[in-house]
């Protein structure tokens, strides 16, 4: 379960995004055939990539309340993308002042599309339409599950032929979730100088951070991948997140 993939958002072209520097722009009127028609096609496009599950996730008060702040730009020091203008401080506007509000019709016609694309979700044979809670009900599984040693080297193996959620045993684990079954297996063989005979599932979130994407490999020798899966572990352990990065250390074994 993610927001990065496998999701078709419910907010339409409603951004969240507010200029401080222009707050009297108005935000564009809402047309409920176009929006219910880019509904459509971006779920259409996620069910094409073969995935069993499509996420229709969104936040509420994009069309339950008529302001909506740009919190996740306008409140930082620091631009973080371009998509904005170029990185870097950010001009905040010294007197803060209210965003046009969005009217009553544009409110109107999201509700209208929204019960449009329900509508249309509901009346498909293809698919079947589930609420999160009872998606998760029917896949629940027992706490505290546990892996042999010989399941966490065939899920390595088989990571590195398919970077994505895996089959392992009677379970599937997540990329964050196979991340610390082997930074755990690194923990356990610096700490007991031995291999494991099984690992426990902690069921882990992925980096809230951005990714950096690597100008070359990395290459890793034994003894520094244990220093990282240390890392790592003790990471996951106190943020029950994985990590976004990890310094490369060169160590002598």
């Amino acid at each position: 379960m993610g927001r990065a993939k496998r999701v078709v958002g419910p907010q339409g072209d409603w951004s969240f995004e507010y200029d401080p520097l222009h707050p009297e722009r108005q935000k564009a009127a809402v047309e409920p055939d176009q929006q219910l028609r880019q509904f459509q096609e971006a779920f259409d496009r996620q069910l094409e990539k073969g995935y069993d599950h499509v996420n229709v996730v969104g936040h509420p008060t994009c069309w339950v309340v008529s302001e909506w702040w740009g919190w996740y730009e306008a409140t930082i020091p620091f631009r973080i993308t371009e998509e904005h203008g170029p990185v870097g401080y950010y001009p905040h506007d010294r007197q803060w002042r209210k965003t046009a509000m969005r009217t009553a019709a544009d409110s109107e016609a999201h509700f209208e599309w929204t019960r449009r694309a329900a509508e249309w979700l509901a009346s498909r044979d293809d698919i079947e339409v589930m609420k999160l809670a009872d998606y998760y009900a029917r896949h629940e599984e027992p706490h505290g599950q546990w892996l042999t040693l010989a399941q966490v080297q065939q899920m390595a193996r088989d990571l590195t032929q398919r970077f994505d959620a895996l089959k392992v045993g009677d379970t599937t684990v997540s990329t964050a979730d196979a991340l610390f079954l082997l930074a755990t297996l690194g923990e356990h063989v610096m700490r007991h100088n031995k291999l494991p005979e099984k690992l426990q599932i902690r069921r882990t979130l992925g980096p809230v951070e951005a990714v950096p994407e690597l100008a070359e490999p990395v290459t890793y020798r034994r003894a520094d991948y244990l220093i990282a899966a240390r890392s790592v572990y003790a990471y996951i352990m106190a943020h029950n997140r994985t990590p976004h990065a990890v310094r490369a250390h060169a160590v002598d074994a």
